[in-house]
């Protein structure tokens, strides 16, 4: 029991003791309380007592400083306040309460949910806000909110100081004065104005501005609003409206950037690129933006330099697909690996097949260069090696190893020390097996060079003599009457390469003629495409042989007769094909054909083998074929082509110009003076030749801002009798369409002034145009361009370069004409070669139909059935004569397999 009692004693001292804490503890802060309350008191008493020396130091202050109480009332200024924000005593009194006048609506919000909280928290805050006159003119100014307290730290007032020595926007006047606009002109090179949105009138331009421009200041005000639409660009004009309007309600400060091109007159209208920025400058008593501020800067050399870069970007991303390299990436910190596709598809792996970190590389490389690879790496990283760079085995994911060439360089920090690694893998498999090849090439051109010099020396008399009698007896059995169409067809092919042969022959001799200077030019009428015809006709069998697609193309009429001498024209076309047909083993030779301003331009470009630089001023050399080249020097040729063509090229007054990338191809281009014959064509064609209607003649408006094709397609209507007028571009289009009501408009797209597609769109805005047929031509033939042209409003689309029989056959389809031709008979035309040797597969396809019925003779082992249907087709339709030709020899050599793999894309 008496355990107990003691326990209870002890526990209600303890407990005494925690009360007797707890009230020491609140005396003391009291006390402290107490403390600071005398503190407070005195000081107040202390600035009281000092009241008008501070009011001194206030009205002379360099800040504006204005004091609140917490109701908001205004109960102290100075004059500067009043200055700055355009108020007097009377108007201050008149504010009755609203003594935040000065701040915005957007900077209310903020004084009242930020700052005015945190200097009720902090007793201070500072910071930039926008703020405005008692004539709601905007400006920015630094402000200090400073908590008043009273002599127990209550806050009662606060205090705001607002800063005048760096106001963004002189607040003592509207207008500027006539000194500082003239400063304000010969200091600022940008153009800036002021425009009234109540009146829509521009109530100052600087005198660059108006200098631009090129208008007087009557012009200006007439114009009104209206002003820039003269000279924005059509493309651009709908933007620059639209954030003209956005501007009206936009905040206060807020600057709107446009960019947009704008034509200067005086520079005969040339676009200029333009970056304007306008802030409302003005608002009204109700805060609606009544004037607006603007400043225009060039920035077509901003434009011009972006525009660069960006195609810069674009010809470094074509330059690294056309490489057809691997690259890879190395993050030495994290020690992992990128692989790019091409690095995947050389080894046969996907993405997702190989992990990035560096032992997995390694383990692909093979055991016995392993060593040699990590040491040149790390010879390299430790600056011992200008670059990095090793040839190595990587394993194939099919088992076997592939030879790459692996080259890098590394990103380096101010040490020195390597920290991201970059290059690149080039698959070697390839290059190696030519090499061997062309040791083995090079030995057998060696032994067979020995015997060169007789060679020449023999070449014309023990050729040209049994080639005299072939040739000879060639042209009697062309002479027969009694021949077939196909056995004739086969007579002219041996006698033009026969007469191939007998040039090259000629070659050496004309060699002679060049070194002594004997060699002339005998101008005459030449038939181009008869030339062409049979120019063509020598290497298409070939190019057949050896896979190679040949193909001719001109983007231009080319005139049918010209003034020159043929035989030396001939020369040069063999030349450049035979040249190209020899260097290249894969791909294709496209023959080019341009006339333009009386000048002939020809161009062969092939996918050969290519020439290096340090060989392309030698290859004019007689008998020159590159000796470190070994596939230049194992194929045949007497080495005098490139010779006799750029001296012939020389005495024709033309220009011959080479362009060549070694493992990629060569490009050859020759520019000849022509003499165009204008007459009609006394050779016939072999296609029916549309000559005129018997409809009545439509009126056709022909849009197209290039000269050479505006007056091209004119003449190919008027010569079918067409009534044709012109114009220049879509603004052009506009009048003339609303002067002349034209029943058809042929419209390019991209012009200048005003494009191809504003103009169709204004067209169809208007009722007499809604019916008009308009047939957009456009050289940008993506299916978008196409698809554009049909939703904007034209009635069908044509990609130039066009076939003329397409472009009539558009007509036809709208204006149900009815054709005249011209009688059919045998000769061919550039037309009919073009499409005979078209680079487009489906122009000379055979149908379905046709291609079924060869496939079934096929499986029937009817080689004889096969044989003569494809002559059949050969004979009737001359475009199909190539590949009937070629399913005729597969079949004479049993060869069924291949018919089926040449029959099925037209199966499909």
């Amino acid at each position: 029991m008496d355990g107990t009692t003691s326990a209870t004693s002890d526990h209600k001292q303890a407990s005494d003791k925690e009360v007797i804490a707890a009230l020491q503890a609140q005396i003391k802060q009291f006390q402290d309380q107490q403390y600071e309350l005398a503190t407070q008191n005195a000081s107040l008493r202390q600035r009281l007592a000092t009241t008008s020396f501070y009011q001194a130091i206030l009205a002379h202050s360099q800040e504006a400083i204005a004091v609140r109480d917490m109701n908001n009332r205004l109960v102290y200024y100075n004059a500067l306040y009043l200055q700055i924000f355009q108020h007097t005593s009377t108007s201050i009194a008149q504010l009755d309460g609203q003594a935040l006048a000065e701040y915005p609506a957007e900077t209310l919000q903020l004084l009242q949910q930020t700052i005015i909280p945190q200097v009720l928290h902090t007793h201070t805050w500072v910071g930039k806000l926008t703020l405005q006159t008692r004539q709601h003119q905007v400006f920015t100014a630094n402000q200090r909110f400073i908590a008043i307290t009273d002599a127990i730290g209550q806050v009662t007032h606060i205090a705001c100081l607002t800063e005048t020595t760096r106001l963004s926007t002189a607040s003592s006047t509207v207008q500027p004065t006539p000194y500082l606009i003239h400063c304000l002109n010969q200091l600022i090179p940008q153009f800036f104005y002021i425009f009234d949105l109540k009146s829509e009138k521009y109530i100052y331009l600087n005198e660059r501005l108006t200098q631009f421009l090129g208008y007087g200041s009557v012009t200006i005000q007439q114009l009104g609003g209206q002003l820039f639409n003269q000279f924005v660009h059509d493309e651009d004009l709908a933007q620059f409206q639209q954030k003209r309007r956005g501007l009206e309600t936009s905040q206060t400060g807020e600057i709107v950037i446009t960019d947009y091109r704008m034509r200067n007159p005086i520079l005969q209208n040339q676009w200029h690129w333009f970056r304007g920025r306008e802030m409302v400058f003005m608002r009204d008593e109700a805060g609606n933006a009544t004037q607006i501020l603007g400043e225009i800067e060039d920035i077509t050399a901003y434009k011009q330099l972006e525009q660069a870069l960006s195609q810069h970007e674009k010809r470094f991303e074509l330059a690294i697909r056309g490489m057809n390299e691997g690259l890879w990436e190395w993050d030495l910190v994290k020690n992992t690996l990128c692989y790019f596709p091409r690095w995947l598809e050389i080894v046969g792996y996907q993405s997702d097949e190989l992990a990035i970190d560096v032992a997995t590389w390694q383990a692909l490389i093979h055991p016995d260069d392993l060593t040699t690879v990590i040491q040149t790496l790390q010879a390299y990283l430790q600056g011992h090696l200008p670059y990095y760079e090793a040839s190595y085995r990587l394993h194939h994911k099919a088992g076997h190893y592939v030879w790459v060439l692996d080259r890098g360089v590394a990103d380096r920090n101010t040490q020195g020390m390597a920290y991201h690694l970059v290059g690149a893998i080039t698959d070697l498999t390839v290059q190696l097996h030519v090499e061997a090849e062309l040791r083995k090439a090079k030995e057998t051109a060696e032994a067979a060079n020995s015997a060169k010099s007789i060679f020449l020396a023999n070449i014309s008399h023990e050729l040209r003599t049994p080639l005299n009698a072939i040739l000879g007896y060639v042209q009697f059995c062309a002479a027969d009457k009694h021949l077939s169409q196909e056995r004739r067809h086969d007579i002219n092919i041996i006698q033009r390469n026969g007469e191939h042969l007998l040039t090259l022959i000629n070659d050496v001799l004309d060699l002679a003629k060049i070194e002594s200077g004997y060699l002339s030019l005998e101008p005459n009428r030449c038939y181009l495409g008869k030339l062409l015809k049979e120019t063509l006709e020598i290497f298409h069998l070939q190019a057949h042989h050896k896979n190679i697609k040949l193909t001719f193309t001109t983007h231009s009429h080319l005139p049918d007769i010209i003034h020159i001498d043929e035989k030396r024209l001939r020369q040069i076309l063999i030349n450049l094909l035979s040249n190209a047909l020899k260097f290249t083993q894969i791909g294709f030779i496209t023959l080019q054909l341009e006339f333009d301003n009386e000048k002939l331009q020809i161009q062969v470009k092939d996918t050969g083998i290519g020439i290096a630089p340090e060989y392309l001023d030698k290859i004019f050399l007689p008998f020159y074929q590159i000796g470190n080249n070994e596939e230049i020097k194992r194929v045949e040729g007497t080495g005098l082509g490139l010779t006799i063509t750029k001296t012939v090229v020389e005495l024709l007054k033309g220009k011959l110009e080479i362009h060549s990338e070694l493992g990629k191809g060569s490009t050859f281009q020759v520019e000849l003076p022509i003499q165009k014959i204008s007459q009609p064509l006394d050779l016939p064609a072999k296609s029916p030749v549309i000559i005129g209607f018997t409809n009545p003649s439509p009126l056709i408006l022909v849009v197209d801002d290039n000269a050479t094709n505006r007056l091209m397609l004119k003449r190919l209507l008027q010569e079918v009798g067409f009534n044709v007028e012109e114009a220049i571009n879509g603004e052009d289009a506009l009048i003339q369409a609303n002067l002349l009501h034209p029943q058809v408009i042929f419209m390019d797209i991209v012009m200048p002034i005003m494009s191809g597609y504003e103009a169709v769109r204004r067209l169809r805005q208007q009722d007499e145009f809604k019916k008009t047929i308009i047939i957009a031509i456009s050289a940008n033939a993506f299916n978008d361009s196409k698809t554009n042209s049909l939703i904007i409003g034209c009635n069908d689309f044509i990609a130039k370069p066009f076939q003329h029989e397409l472009l009539l056959n558009c007509l036809q389809k709208f204006l149900d004409l009815n054709w005249i031709y011209e009688p059919i008979l045998e000769q061919s035309s550039i037309s009919s070669l073009q499409q005979t040797y078209s680079d487009t597969p489906n122009r000379v396809a055979l149908s379905p139909e046709q291609a079924k019925y060869l496939y079934d003779l096929t499986q029937q082992g009817d080689v004889y059935g096969v044989m003569e249907y494809a002559k059949q087709l050969a004979d009737t339709q001359e475009n199909l004569r190539a590949i009937c030709e070629e399913i005729a020899e597969l079949a004479l050599e049993l060869r069924e397999e291949e018919i089926y793999k040449r029959l099925q894309p037209y199966l499909q």
